[in-house]
């Protein structure tokens, strides 16, 4: 074990120190230098939706069970009306269930650890709800405390189990912030639970009437107990750990329970001394938190004379600076380191001190409690992360969990104390018993007190940031060593009398590791070929589409080419036809010049021209029959049928017109003698 002067030296060197474990269980210790801060938005954006679901159920479960707690804290001059009781009395009822907390953390820590976290949490969330309605029908102080007892017993496991849960389904560069969202519940327990007193009836006026007294009391402690049963109905909507789940679908998990009480026999005795600086560390902040926080109320009611609701307001605007410094000094330390962190806002406490007590007016006490509540709040934010590295990776719903409880069970008599302490150096003016009472000296002492130990603890304490316990195997799985990459002390001794089961267990996982990455790759490789081919084929059909798009545009465009081709050459035959026609018209019908060129009389006109061809045509007929007969065989005649059958008009020889030799009113065929004598 690293000796604290080691841890003090540590602690003023920046770079983080680091312990491995190589496979032959050798230890290696190295410095390596802190990983710079990340955007906050993006370290909630990298968790699984699941694991985010995890991480608000934790979140919302922690707060019920500061809800429950501050719905008595809240309310303790209330209570003391109702059951006629004193201050010293009712403030019993909060010691009493800080008392039992510590046995719930051990049983339903190891049943954490054992079964997995889901049904644990669920039955502490159920069992809280329906404690939370015996609240209500208690008749006498004593029944309430009774039942106040019971409440620690089933809620002090909650703790652990729900931390364990989240940071372990969180990445490691994330712890930081992921922690100090999940103290915050605490604070914001604190707000629901005044929000809730304040809206069933805050002014103390009221109190007198019994009826309207039992009607806020009711209400208060019925919506923690709706609050509770719905955070457990929802926790059952989600699943386990994948730690868990893992290592019963590779059937590690031992049907026997000795195995697991061996592993924790092993890991109270190897174990032992961080559990001893764990339970040290946790008593005192467990005083720093009830003695700052437990009785503001009752500080501001008696000591400043403030009405009830100003006081609740009071309350309200501390714990949201609380809210805000967890969140914020959970997100610095992952950077800084969380020792650093814790003895920074510390020391900035003490010197807020007599800010938080001193003056007297509501404003100057809300800003004083803000800013107070901010640092002493952030110092609390780290202790989620820091319980959870120092604890052994196995045990992590067990030993975070029994160590705070074991340090609220020491812490218990402080608010206690502080009341005790207050009225007997009671001031003498003679306005009451309860407004005379002085909260403001002890509550400055015990907080200066707490503060101090806590500084020279943490100095000397080790510190285990970076350490992946997320790796590790559930307990009862047979590894006692729970080595993890970085962090953590182990007793050298056991193993090296374990070295070859560890390292054969460790090769079998790492090949196991190896044959499944190898798989993930070739199914991704696959997968990617698949991919590539089938996009080759998309651009290889589109392509092809395009070419016979392309082939088919150009078809379309030549046949249309084509087409106006044809019907211009069929245009071009046609009037060339029609101008033919009509120059054979114009030439038969030279007689006929004088007609009219409209569409009418064109028609008429080529009508009566075709007439006379085809008169023409039989004369000619008649003219060949006449012609052939024996009278008329001479060399003329045959020239003149020869020029008629040509149809020539004008020859070389002279000129015959074929149309007076069939004149109607000629009355002889002249026959001209041809030019050659034969």
């Amino acid at each position: 074990m690293t000796s604290s002067r080691q841890h003090l030296r540590d602690l003023f060197r920046w770079k983080v120190r680091v312990v491995q474990h190589n496979k032959n269980g050798e230890v290696q210790v190295e410095y390596q230098s802190p990983t710079p801060l990340h955007n906050p938005i993006r370290l909630l954006r990298d968790l699984h939706k699941r694991d985010g679901a995890m991480c608000l159920v934790a979140l919302a479960a922690y707060t019920a069970d500061a809800f429950d707690f501050h719905s008595v804290a809240t309310q303790v001059e209330k209570l003391a009306w109702y059951y006629n009781s004193t201050y010293l009395y009712v403030s019993g009822c909060l010691a009493i269930s800080m008392v039992t907390r510590y046995v719930g953390a051990a049983i339903m820590g190891l049943a954490g650890d054992r079964y997995g976290r889901k049904w644990p949490m669920i039955f502490s969330l159920w069992a809280l709800g329906a404690l939370q309605i015996g609240s209500i029908y208690c008749g006498s102080l004593y029944q309430f405390m009774a039942v106040r007892a019971t409440i620690g017993l089933v809620i002090g496991g909650l703790y652990g189990n729900a931390m364990a849960m989240a940071l372990e389904n969180c990445p490691t560069h994330s712890r930081g912030l992921m922690s100090g969202i999940l103290q915050a519940g605490y604070p914001l327990g604190y707000i629901l639970a005044a929000s809730a007193s304040m809206g069933s009836g805050a002014s103390l006026g009221r109190y007198y009437d019994m009826n309207t007294t039992e009607s806020s009391l009711r209400i208060v402690f019925g919506c923690g107990s709706i609050f509770s049963f719905a955070v457990g109905a929802i926790r059952m909507l989600i699943g386990e750990s994948y730690q868990f789940v893992e290592a019963k679908r590779q059937h590690r998990r031992r049907d026997s329970e000795r195995t697991f009480w061996n592993d924790a026999i092993h890991m109270l005795r190897n174990e032992s001394s961080i559990m001893l600086y764990s339970i040290l560390l946790m008593t005192c902040f467990n005083y720093l938190g009830h003695t700052s926080q437990d009785n503001y109320t009752s500080f501001l009611r008696t000591s400043r004379d403030m009405d009830w609701d100003v006081a609740l307001r009071g309350g309200i605007t501390m714990m949201v600076g609380a809210v805000v410094g967890s969140v914020t000094l959970g997100y610095i330390s992952q950077w800084i380191g969380r020792r650093r962190t814790v003895i920074g806002a510390c020391i900035i406490t003490a010197f807020m001190i007599p800010a938080y007590i001193l003056p007297d007016r509501e404003d100057a006490l809300s800003v004083s409690g803000f800013f107070l509540q901010f640092f002493l709040q952030g110092a609390w934010g780290i202790v989620p992360v820091h319980l959870n590295e120092l604890s052994h990776p196995s045990f992590r719903a067990f030993m975070p969990g029994f160590t705070i409880q074991i340090g609220a069970l020491l812490a218990a008599p402080s608010s206690y104390a502080i009341i005790k302490t207050a009225h007997d150096h009671r001031s003498g003016n003679g306005r009451g018993y309860y407004k005379e009472a002085r909260y403001g000296r002890p509550m400055g002492i015990a907080i200066a007190i707490s503060l101090a130990a806590i500084v020279l603890l943490t100095a000397l304490g080790p510190e285990r940031r970076y350490r992946h316990f997320e790796n590790a195997l559930p307990a009862g799985c047979g590894d006692r060593t729970g080595n993890d990459e970085e962090g953590g002390h182990r007793d050298e001794k056991h193993n090296r009398h374990n070295r070859d089961d560890s390292r054969n267990r460790r090769d079998g996982r790492n090949r196991d590791d190896s044959r499944n990455r190898r798989n993930r790759d070739e199914s991704r490789n696959r997968r990617d070929r698949d991919e590539s081919r089938n996009r080759r084929d998309r651009d290889e059909s589109r392509n092809r589409r395009d070419r016979d798009e392309s082939r088919n545009r150009r078809d379309r465009d030549e046949s249309r080419n084509r087409r106006d081709s044809d019907e211009s050459r069929n245009r071009r035959d046609r009037d060339e036809s029609r101008n033919r026609r009509e120059r054979n018209g114009n030439d038969s019908g030279g007689r006929d010049e004088g007609r009219d060129l409209s569409n009418g009389h064109r028609s008429r006109d080529s009508s009566r021209s075709r007439n006379d061809r085809d008169q023409d045509n039989r004369r000619r007929q008649n003219f060949l029959r006449d012609s052939l007969n024996p009278p008329v065989r001479h060399m003329g005649a045959t020239y003149l049928f020869k020029q008629i059958l040509r149809g020539d008009n004008d020859n070389n020889h002279g000129r015959h017109n074929s149309r007076n030799l069939f004149d109607d009113d000629a009355t002889e065929i002249q026959v001209l003698e041809p030019p050659i004598k034969i």
